[in-house]
């Protein structure tokens, strides 16, 4: 799905920058940026700015101008896993089949996502991974909240075996070179990773409010939500 005028408005409203300071995350001259931002909001943006965007708010998020739980940030993410997560599930040994029971393409990576996750050796790679774990937590604020919050769903007794398959998924997804940006690639190879690891976090907070938190859960707030 193509950005447009309107999309890079709300940028500039959830960033609460203005062009002058978003300008330069975005590799985008200031006088061009106030020129995009005068078109009619449902114009779609050029090619050429639509990546520089893309990456921009890529760069936002991980110095903490911008939670990823904003409404732009979470399109860009899902865009970005759109483009790189069909290939990867499938170098990862897993087909069509059970993914095309999503709804949507959210609902598609976390059924994915529990199919890797359903695997005991793929279980036992994420625990012995800790000490990668931790250095992932370290790229940034947003991504040590979001991987602790899997990190903590992995080692529920609240939580069955059958509920935690999507966050063994995701992070088996992050430790795994398998993925089609090579981590090697500063910033842009942990793009993907980035994505999914939102998306299930998001999928589980849903599911699980009390997961925001550090008590257990009142008998209400669980629900038996297999993918």
């Amino acid at each position: 799905m193509a950005l447009k005028v309107s999309d890079l408005k709300r940028l500039c409203s959830e960033s609460r920058m203005s062009p002058e300071q978003l300008a330069a995350p975005l590799k985008i001259s200031p006088a061009t940026l106030r020129r995009l931002l005068k078109r009619p909001d449902s114009e779609p943006l050029p090619e050429a700015y639509e990546t520089l965007v893309d990456e921009g708010i890529y760069r936002l998020i991980i110095d903490g101008k911008l939670s990823s739980e904003s409404s732009i940030a979470q399109a860009v993410l899902l865009r970005g896993s759109e483009r790189s997560f069909d290939a990867a599930i499938h170098a990862l040994g897993f087909s069509e089949p059970a993914m095309a029971r999503g709804s949507d393409m959210e609902d598609r990576i976390t059924i994915g996502l529990s199919q890797i996750g359903s695997s005991d050796k793929h279980q036992k790679a994420v625990r012995e991974s800790k000490s990668l774990m931790d250095r992932f937590e370290q790229l940034g604020a947003d991504w040590g909240t979001k991987l602790r919050t899997l990190r903590k769903v992995v080692g529920s007794k609240e939580l069955s075996t059958i509920e935690k398959f999507a966050a063994y998924g995701a992070l088996f997804y992050l430790i795994t070179p398998a993925d089609l940006i090579p981590d090697t690639i500063p910033v842009f190879g942990l793009v993907d990773d980035f994505a999914i690891i939102c998306i299930v976090v998001a999928y589980y907070l849903s599911r699980y409010p009390w997961l925001r938190g550090g008590s257990s859960p009142a008998a209400g707030d669980r629900r038996t939500a297999a993918p």
